[in-house]
């Protein structure tokens, strides 16, 4: 089967058929420019006729702590809707010293907590969530 693969950068692409045989097979290709994106199948040869998609597996969104906005100025968000708060849990700030800034509580059924940073010096941060059956952690920076 001919897989067609696009390459492209700002001002210049090309598309390469490769001779798909085995599953797991590799490529290579020289490309005369630098390349900044790659399409897989860009005129949707492959997936269109008489193709049916029959089903869709939705990953799994990866548990993560989402903090924003980073670099921060006078207050930082932490959103927990990626990683619900079952149990009440602290988050703990530490400066590049490792000196404990801040403790703020977090507790079930939150979606966010909003730290005000008005306190802090620029720099760079570190924080860590901890509750009782996980830890996150993670850094911020602070600007003015």
């Amino acid at each position: 089967m001919s897989i067609p693969v696009q390459f492209k950068n700002a001002s210049r692409d090309t598309i390469i058929c490769f001779s798909n045989t085995f599953t797991g097979q590799l490529f290579a290709a020289t490309i005369p420019f630098p390349v900044d994106s790659v399409l897989f199948d860009p005129d949707y040869q492959l997936i269109s006729g008489n193709n049916m998609i029959s089903a869709v597996n939705e990953l799994p969104r990866p548990r993560k702590l989402h903090v924003f906005p980073n670099p921060a100025g006078d207050r930082l968000t932490f959103d927990f809707r990626r990683v619900p708060i079952n149990n009440s849990g602290k988050i703990c700030i530490y400066d590049c010293g490792g000196r404990l800034m801040a403790k703020v509580k977090a507790y079930a059924g939150e979606t966010a907590v909003i730290l005000d940073t008005q306190g802090f010096s620029p720099g760079v941060y570190s924080y860590i969530l901890r509750q009782q059956d996980f830890q996150y952690s993670g850094e911020f920076v602070i600007v003015r």
